[in-house]
């Protein structure tokens, strides 16, 4: 793309028009992504039923490109040709186009919370100040009138500091989302740390390209629950982890001769181009110094902007470009060919995965692992087909009991370790297909292996002390459900541990030397929870918008919205509003959230669309109870008194799996249902 770019602005190309384009499709971007907030924030006023409320923080917008970071890159590239073109007076249409993007950004800008953004822009106003001074040569006049009235360097030292100030000021109410940590650094200093280390195991040549994000599980400590890093969030970072010392060399001696090229071709840009190419050149300038927090390298909507910038920079002079004039560019068929090939390989191989998936949708899954293991045997070799394969035919078992597909999901799950042995998660869940397949002594193996890896996450133990249970080992079984509560306090309220007389023991045990409120769960559901048992519904639908801004349990959150649901709505759309919790229970997902674990696996490490859980059938997963087993409790009953059997059976059905934890234990007959 670079290169054809080059050849065709060399070649008549509108170049103005090209920088017009970019000007008017990144405006789309920002009047797409402000519609997004006044959205966001028309559903929580909707919710709350006050304009004059506010969230407790400012949201966060996600944007067509997926994050707000990768956003804020493109917007702070462009921003300096945006002003420039503001500033032109040739161009009314312009000047109201540019004054349109400008008044967008400044709108959209403190809801990115966004760090490397913030640090772009600062960047990007350092570079355009810095600019404007050499431009009009001013700084040398500046200092000859500061040097003799000295006031004025005070004046300077004022404006500096209130730039700080209002530094301070976005830092503090906009870019530091929760998500980050408590500081402005925060999540991102751990994951450094983590890539420090991962450079560590291999510090000359790297642990090679593409290799960070499962190196990293080696040295980020206990995943879950801790985040998993796919990338080092720095492209330095990014570059020493993965090809060593030898690598950053090569790449800052890259990075210096880009700079150097680029400083020669903008010195050396037309007259009438030359405004422009140095807004761009800054813009560039802005790229390289977000990434400093952050790694684009992936995202091809900042990286097809940053190729066109350095084509049009690198065009923008009258000398042409250098070629290899005696090179045939024939020589581009075989690697275009290799690239042709590659991608028709992997559309080959994904393309049964892709019908699989709406299978799997319509609940065919003895059809959808057929589909799946026809995408793993087609690239054997890709740790992602084989976990989705895995999942897929544990599916089909739970379906179907057939064993023959609970043999071949723990297959495929023994295959992806065989790749990749430091994700938690595939030994967990080989070790529960292990445990329905009889083998208690590799089911422990497994899941005591898992937990190994991930020390700090309760769910391993919980499984791991309900295996020696069931074998009969009531001492380590005690001693893997107290460790688990100790982890995980919150669990405790869940009916679980009131189904055996062991589980009740370890309960008061643990409860003697806890305090009480561990017992109980709270946050801003449970003040919606109050508020609508006592009649205020108004300070319910204040508190669960709360709930649900700052992002408490899904599970707590629905709960609650069914309750306030029923009080507030005719009865003919109740079932409506419990449907939607017992849907949520239905799904394995690793604690109840969708983009922990697989949508981050599939979509950020392999660029694929995967399946919406992450656990096979019977994987004990223990949540507090936020009151959502009375709640499908009263659906079944709705759905039992209304003749709805089938609706009726399921519900029962996720019912008692949930209240066993998750595991596949004989589950009470439901009561009569007449249809």
């Amino acid at each position: 793309m670079f290169y054809l770019l080059i050849d065709i602005l060399e070649n008549g190309l509108d170049r103005s028009g090209v920088v017009n384009g970019l000007l008017v499709a990144t405006g789309a971007l920002l009047l797409l992504t402000a519609l997004e907030i006044y959205l966001r924030y028309l559903n929580w006023w909707e919710l709350v039923g006050r304009w004059e409320v506010l969230p407790p923080y400012p949201y966060r917008f996600i944007s067509l490109l997926g994050h707000s970071n990768a956003l804020m890159c493109i917007l702070n590239m462009c921003l300096p040709l945006a002003i420039l073109q503001f500033l032109k007076r040739d161009s009314r249409p312009g000047r109201i186009g540019a004054a349109f993007w400008l008044i967008t950004y400044l709108l959209v800008m403190p809801f990115s919370s966004s760090r490397s953004g913030l640090v772009g822009l600062m960047a990007g106003i350092f570079l355009m100040i810095a600019w404007f001074l050499a431009r009009t040569k001013l700084l040398p006049r500046l200092i000859q009138f500061g040097s003799s009235n000295r006031w004025f360097f005070l004046l300077i030292g004022i404006f500096l500091l209130g730039l700080v100030g209002i530094s301070g000021w976005l830092v503090a109410n906009f870019s530091l989302h929760p998500s980050h940590g408590t500081t402005f650094l925060g999540s991102r200093l751990i994951i450094w740390k983590g890539a420090v280390d991962v450079w560590g195991s291999s510090p000359w040549i790297g642990v090679g390209p593409g290799r960070f994000g499962y190196e990293y599980l080696r040295h980020g400590g206990s995943i879950p629950p801790d985040f998993w890093a796919l990338s080092a969030h720095s492209l330095p970072f990014q570059v020493l982890a993965e090809f060593g010392v030898v690598g950053e060399l090569i790449f800052l001696a890259l990075l210096g001769s880009v700079v150097s090229y680029l400083l020669f071709r903008g010195k050396n840009a037309r007259t009438s181009e030359k405004a422009r190419c140095q807004a761009i050149l800054i813009g560039i300038g802005v790229w390289f110094a977000q990434v400093l927090l952050d790694d684009f390298t992936d995202y091809p909507g900042v990286m097809v902007i940053l190729i066109l910038m350095l084509a049009w920079a690198i065009t923008s002079s009258d000398i042409p470009v250098e070629r290899w004039s005696a090179v045939s560019g024939n020589v581009l068929m075989l690697p275009a060919l290799m690239i042709i090939g590659w991608q028709s390989i992997q559309v080959w191989s994904y393309s049964p995965m892709e019908v699989g998936l709406k299978e799997a949708q319509q609940d065919s899954w003895l059809s959808a692992a057929d589909k799946f293991t026809m995408s793993a045997r087609r690239d054997p070799n890709l740790i992602f087909y084989m976990t989705q394969a895995g999942l897929a035919h544990s599916m089909a078992w739970a379906q179907t009991q057939q064993y023959s597909n609970l043999s071949a999901a723990r297959y495929f799950f023994q295959r992806a370790l065989m790749m990749e042995e430091n994700v938690s998660l595939l030994w967990a869940n080989l070790a529960v297909l292990d445990w329905y397949s009889g083998d208690s002594f590799s089911a422990i193996q497994h899941m005591a292996q898992a937990s190994k890896l991930a020390p700090r996450e309760s769910a391993y133990l919980v499984n791991l002390g309900w295996f020696f249970e069931q074998n009969g080992d009531m001492e380590q079984a005690k001693h893997q459900y107290f460790d688990a509560l100790s982890l995980s306090a919150s669990i405790a309220s869940h009916p679980f541990w009131q189904l055996t007389p062991l589980r009740k023991e370890v309960l008061n045990e643990w409860m003697s030397n806890a305090a009480p409120s561990d017992f109980y769960p709270s946050g801003y559901w449970k003040r919606a929870q109050d508020a609508l048992h006592e009649g205020d519904f108004n300070q319910a639908k204040y508190y669960i918008a709360l709930s649900d801004w700052v992002g408490e349990s899904q599970i707590a959150v629905l709960t609650v919205k069914a309750e306030l649901c029923e009080v507030t709505n005719e009865s003919a759309q109740v079932s409506a509003c419990y449907q939607q919790l017992a849907d949520r229970m239905k799904t394995p997902v690793f604690r109840y959230q969708e983009t922990y674990f697989v949508n981050t696996y599939s979509l950020w490490l392999y660029h694929r669309k995967g399946l919406s859980f992450d656990l096979v059938p019977g994987f004990l997963q223990l949540i507090p109870d936020y009151g959502q087993f009375e709640a499908l409790n009263r659906l079944y009953q709705i759905y039992s008194k209304a003749g709805e059997c089938d609706k009726a059976e399921e519900t029962w059905k996720v019912m008692q799996i949930a209240l066993n934890g998750g595991a596949l234990e004989p589950i009470l007959e439901a009561p009569a249902c007449r249809n």
